[in-house]
């Protein structure tokens, strides 16, 4: 119950903070150089090469990051998010993506919402390689299921901090 709050919570906060305009543990993906941007990879389920925004946001709880898709570039619709559920914004380091259904961690859990169809992780993991209250910037991999289907996405993020950020 305190999970689902806090995801909540979390998510109400990043709807409100948007301006109006190989294997999971793979290579990861590449930093993009422009601030609240992310790039990435998927392969599986869906194929192709997606970009797009990229916000965080947090307290000293929990933390979480927000990737939105920029269909017209791709043709892709969707978001991908991660959640730490304790803990507040992530120092440098390499944290595991974990299965939504283990106990509350300082590591992440991720879902990809893409073309209207979730793709809750197993596995991954996403690598923060500079961190401040006005940016957070790093790579990901991670597997995924729906189904039958699986989903492997790899990118980087140069995610903006919202102002009530940690």
């Amino acid at each position: 119950m305190k999970r689902t709050l806090f995801v909540g919570a979390i998510s109400a906060l990043f709807l409100f903070s948007l301006p109006a305009c190989d294997s999971s543990d793979g290579d990861n993906g590449e930093i993009p150089s422009q601030n609240a941007t992310f790039e990435a990879t998927m392969s599986g389920a869906v194929e192709g090469e997606i970009t797009g925004t990229a916000f965080s946001s947090g307290t000293g709880v929990g933390w979480g990051l927000v990737l939105v898709t920029d269909a017209g570039k791709s043709g892709i619709e969707g978001s991908i998010t991660f959640i730490r559920s304790l803990g507040g914004r992530p120092g440098e380091g390499t944290y595991s993506v974990v299965d939504a259904d283990e106990e509350e961690t300082t590591d992440f859990y991720a879902v990809g919402v893409i073309n209207s169809t979730a793709f809750p992780a197993t596995s991954g993991n996403v690598v923060i390689t500079s961190s401040s209250s006005n940016n957070v910037r790093g790579t990901f991999g991670f597997s995924a299921t729906s189904g039958s289907q699986t989903l492997t996405i790899e990118g980087g993020f140069n995610a903006q901090n919202s102002s009530f950020a940690e």
